[in-house]
């Protein structure tokens, strides 16, 4: 309801505010703040996933609709990673590729160097795995 949203909305700036994301970002999605949330998750994915915390992220980022997804590519490319890290690598790899085209589309460089970057690594992988 309204007033429920309200309140996580409220719970979220207070957490942003103490520099607790990751208690906000729970709140954004529990009041529906889909794009505040993919706001926090492009900050704060890449040391989740460096951390090793894929299960909270996937399911963050899962929660996230398509259409707001796709308008974040960094999300796109660390669903690649967490697809990569659980030796998923063809799934990764279209990830990748989603995020590359995403970034181009939006005119971001560093994203699309990202993209490619974890595309290079699987197709590697791949000529790697051909070879043995």
């Amino acid at each position: 309801d309204a007033e429920a949203q309200t309140l996580h909305r409220q719970a979220a700036d207070c957490y942003l505010r103490l520099r607790q994301q990751e208690e906000a970002i729970t709140h954004l999605l529990t009041a529906h703040a889909f794009d505040e949330a993919a706001h926090l998750l492009d900050k704060a994915g890449r040391e989740m996933v460096r951390a090793g915390r894929l299960g909270n992220l996937a399911n963050w980022i899962g929660s996230i609709p398509p259409d707001i997804l796709e308008n974040h590519p960094a999300l796109l490319g660390y669903q690649g990673d967490i697809a990569r890290l659980h030796s998923q690598y063809d799934a990764a790899l279209a990830w990748y590729q989603q995020a590359e085209r995403r970034s181009r589309v939006q005119g971001n460089v560093r994203g699309v160097s990202q993209a490619l970057r974890g595309q290079a690594r699987e197709i590697g992988r791949a000529s790697c795995r051909e070879r043995v």
